[in-house]
């Protein structure tokens, strides 16, 4: 005889037993049929019969249905005497292996994109009505790669066809909140064509019997809610629907679908929002696009205030951010669209970074100093008329550039200095040799000793993008060996050319860009307001650099702002004839550097082209600078 213990635990099991054939004899029988395959698919491999078999498998795992097995379909096929790629018709094919209901569908491709489609078929009713319809689509880098991701479609499709209509209003709220509008108008479809709307209205305006019972209370979900309604609903229980139904529009997030057969507007609702957000993509990848095509051409034409890699950097930080944004849904074409221009940037930004090429605008890495191009190229040098003057300065004459180099677009600035020392500053011995290049005591200095801007009111500082004053010829060469190092351990360096100041030669070859007039655009020095800081509208004070008009090769402050350090010697007046790259004279008698381009407190005259000045070579001035090049050693 059992004791108590096993008799209890026999009754629990022959209770849990007739519970889950109860539960089990509810759920229809469906059959997986053979889902028809495009020719290009077939050449990979995929088949008909063993999609069917994976999409049946995840079936069974769901456990919403009763599955006719693949062993009995092939049993009644080969009884029948048919494969599994004839021609029968779904209600036929149902009925012969004892199916409510079939699965069946197709899945093609177009070019690397592969769309699974599916339908459950009721083939009880004569006319084999679809019950459930779903399409789900996979967009790979390459076609093989959208094959290999096949097995999700399988299970998401199967997850789809499992899926009450409770829970596809349910998943349509979510993606609602997430921002995936294209996956709630999916399952609202679908919530409209199942559920029987136009009944639901009838018996929330004829039943108003109040009602309560702890399985409502237990629901939580509008899903849950809509799900017990409908099967209360079918069982003829009429108040007990009413209750579930009048709770739903309680506990609705969308005021749109309180009303259960509205359910129509909040798919509206989720088209509208849909499009604003497609159209948003859209713009995002429309405008990176330009970024990044005039990033390559600015490689060549001066044609923005950005760098190439600024522009490169806003067009990357503009379609990242979609890309991490967990409230814009992207459909895999999208996303897969946006990933290869994304990496069409990086690649294409790396090239930048890779080192100089001749005729491209280069920018330094981490610090951006941006460098333009210049060609090699014969022109006149000096001023016109002086070469008869025997005590001229800088007669005319001709001067042969004979190699490629690149110049600073603007002057080195205080920020970009303060990047150089604070690097330097690592190795002591290096920081003691420049701070004696700096004049820590003049009030023009714009940083202090710590490496920092002075904070205040200055009339010549104030902004770390004003040019950098306040350093020796030394100082500036200083920062042009550090930096050529820098370059060097990187291997961005092109044979023979290192950073250092320009000769006099090649910064007024710059300067004029072409052209044989006083300044680089005419004669006329009532035009200088528009292309220089000089004494007429500086305020006495440095301004941030290239505010400005640039000269015709995209260089700026070439006139005014402040006078620049050159490479050469000073020693008096240089020879009227013909040179190639000159360099200036071995020494100077008086320790004297040239200076070219006039400043902030500069009257027109001294603003030229071909005007030239010198200072000591350890001095410092409130309105002396420097640009860089990267060209040949000297």
């Amino acid at each position: 005889m059992l004791r108590f213990f096993d008799r209890t635990i026999l009754f629990i099991v022959i209770l849990f037993t007739v519970n889950s054939y109860a539960d089990n004899l509810e759920r229809p029988w469906v059959a997986v049929h053979d889902f028809s395959v495009s020719k290009t698919l077939k050449k990979y491999g995929v088949n008909g019969w063993n999609v069917a078999g994976k999409i049946e498998n995840r079936l069974v795992q769901k456990g919403v249905y009763r599955i006719v097995t693949r062993a009995k379909i092939a049993k009644v096929l080969k009884e029948k005497n048919l494969n599994s790629s004839s021609n029968i018709e779904a209600s036929e094919f149902g009925k012969m292996v004892g199916s409510e209901f079939i699965v069946t569908g197709q899945i093609n491709n177009a070019g690397n994109k592969i769309t699974l489609i599916g339908k459950l078929i009721d083939v009880k009713s004569e006319s084999g009505e679809i019950e459930k319809s779903f399409d789900i689509s996979v967009t790979g880098k390459t076609i093989e790669d959208s094959i290999s991701k096949l097995p999700d479609l399988y299970n998401d499709l199967a997850d789809d066809l499992s899926m009450t209509p409770g829970d596809l209003l349910n998943e349509g709220i979510t993606a609602m909140n997430d921002g995936n509008y294209v996956k709630a108008i999916k399952a609202f479809q679908e919530v409209k064509r199942l559920v029987p709307l136009q009944k639901i209205k009838e018996l929330m305006t004829t039943q108003a019997t109040p009602f309560e019972s702890a399985t409502l209370k237990n629901l939580s979900t509008p899903g849950e809610l809509l799900d017990y309604g409908l099967k209360e609903m079918s069982e003829g229980n009429n108040t007990r629907a009413y209750a579930a139904f009048k709770k739903f529009e309680k506990i609705t997030p969308y005021e749109q679908i309180k009303d259960l057969f509205e359910v129509g507007k909040i798919l509206k609702k989720a088209e509208e929002l849909a499009q604003k957000q497609k159209s948003k993509i859209a713009n995002t990848i429309e405008k990176a696009a330009a970024l990044f095509l005039n990033a390559q051409k600015n490689q060549t034409e001066i044609e923005s205030n950005m760098s190439p890699s600024e522009l490169c950097d806003r067009a990357l930080l503009s379609l990242e951010g979609i890309l991490v944004n967990p409230k814009i849904y992207l459909s895999a074409a999208e996303k897969i669209r946006i990933e290869e221009l994304v990496q069409k940037i990086k690649d294409f930004r790396n090239t930048l970074f890779a080192g100089p090429v001749f005729g491209k605008i280069w920018v330094i890495p981490e610090l951006d100093i941006e460098l333009i191009p210049i060609k090699d190229g014969t022109f006149e040098m000096g001023e016109e008329g002086a070469v008869s003057d025997l005590s001229a300065d800088n007669p005319m004459h001709f001067v042969n550039i004979s190699s490629q180099f690149w110049i600073g677009k603007t002057e080195v600035t205080i920020g970009e200095f303060l990047l150089f020392l604070k690097d330097a500053s690592k190795n002591k011995n290096i920081e003691k040799e420049i701070n004696k290049t700096i004049n820590w005591s003049a009030s023009y200095t714009p940083i202090k000793k710590n490496y920092k801007m002075k904070r205040g009111k200055s009339k010549t500082w104030g902004n770390k993008n004003q040019p950098m004053i306040g350093i020796s010829w030394e100082g500036a060469e200083q920062f042009c060996k550090w930096l050529t190092n820098r370059e060097s351990n990187a291997n961005r360096l092109l044979d023979g050319y290192v950073y250092r100041l320009p000769t006099e030669a090649e910064w007024e070859y710059v300067c004029r860009a072409g052209t044989k007039s006083n300044y680089y655009f005419g004669n006329e020095p009532l035009d200088l307001y528009d292309y220089a800081i000089y004494r007429d509208n500086s305020k006495r004070k440095t301004s941030v650099v290239g505010q400005k008009k640039p000269n015709e090769w995209g260089v700026y402050d070439m006139h005014g702002n402040i006078w620049e350090w050159c490479l050469d010697w000073y020693n008096g007046a240089y020879e009227a004839e013909e040179v190639t790259d000159p360099v200036g004279p071995d020494y100077s008698r008086e320790n004297l550097k040239v200076l070219k381009g006039g400043s902030y407190v500069s009257f027109p005259e001294d603003l030229k082209s071909s005007v030239r000045y010198s200072f000591r070579f350890k001095g410092s001035k409130k309105n002396v600078g420097f640009r860089i090049v990267l060209a040949p050693e000297l």
